[in-house]
């Protein structure tokens, strides 16, 4: 069985990344139709979203051996204005909540992604926030960037693990997204992505063919919590509770330190 799934896997690779640079040659001139003609006259990118959700759907559902479970998106208010946490253990990561959220929003990533052709590019069309590691000057400017999209209603999503896990495992948090959640007495939405570490370590460097991807967004931290914990107690809150989550659907993956 191992075999055939490695063959599967290595097949499955192939054909997901060549079915992927067509899409992407296809779909990236979308994306730059829908800058040049309505972003003029649509200052938050509302089109520009909804090209997106299409886009991550598509890079998800692309594969017919993996399967996307989503759960909780009955919690989150499409009216109200978020912070968004959630754990990163691979770039599938980004699509899957992409087109999973009922919201508008935006990513902050690291500046880095501006150097993946196409991606980068859509990065910088659909304004993401990126920012620049140990950069003073770049993470003040991403506060000032994320503090005038969530004034005009545009939620925020941060990995505030700062970078994918090396594991699987939830890791440590910083506390950045949490400070945003207090300035701006905005709740958290913490969620739990789960099986994109597996599909990209499993077979080395092929794509685990099949795979099961689920988001699972948890209870949101309301405004009252947010304000009343300090940033440290909030930013260990909402890590423990996301963790707990995460081992529940991952037990063997943290067996080792219980």
């Amino acid at each position: 069985m191992s075999g055939y799934l490695k063959t599967l896997s290595f097949i499955g690779t192939i054909c997901y990344y060549i079915a992927l640079f067509f899409f992407l040659i296809f779909y990236f001139p979308v994306f730059l139709v829908t800058y040049i003609f309505i972003t003029p006259f649509d200052k938050d990118r509302v089109a520009l979203h909804y090209v997106s959700v299409v886009f991550c759907f598509v890079i998800v559902r692309l594969c017919p051996f993996w399967n996307l479970e989503i759960e909780g998106t009955e919690k989150i208010d499409p009216k109200q204005t978020y912070i968004i946490a959630s754990n990163h253990q691979s770039m599938m990561d980004i699509p899957i909540v992409g087109h999973a959220l009922p919201l508008q929003f935006r990513y902050i990533a690291k500046r880095e992604v501006y150097n993946i052709p196409i991606i980068g590019w859509i990065i910088w069309l659909r304004d993401d926030i990126t920012v620049k590691r140990g950069g003073a000057k770049s993470a003040k400017a991403m506060i000032i960037k994320s503090k005038d999209l969530l004034s005009r209603g545009i939620s925020i999503l941060i990995f505030p693990e700062g970078t994918r896990s090396k594991t699987g495992k939830v890791e440590e948090f910083k506390d950045g997204a949490f400070m945003m959640a207090k300035l701006g007495s905005l709740p958290i939405v913490p969620m739990i992505v789960d099986g994109t570490w597996e599909v990209s370590n499993y077979f080395g460097k092929f794509l685990k063919m099949p795979t099961k991807f689920r988001l699972t967004i948890l209870d949101p931290i309301p405004v009252e919590d947010v304000k009343a914990m300090s940033l440290k107690d909030l930013t260990a809150h909402v890590h423990s509770k996301m963790l707990a989550v995460h081992k529940e659907l991952e037990p063997n993956l943290y067996k080792e330190k219980e």
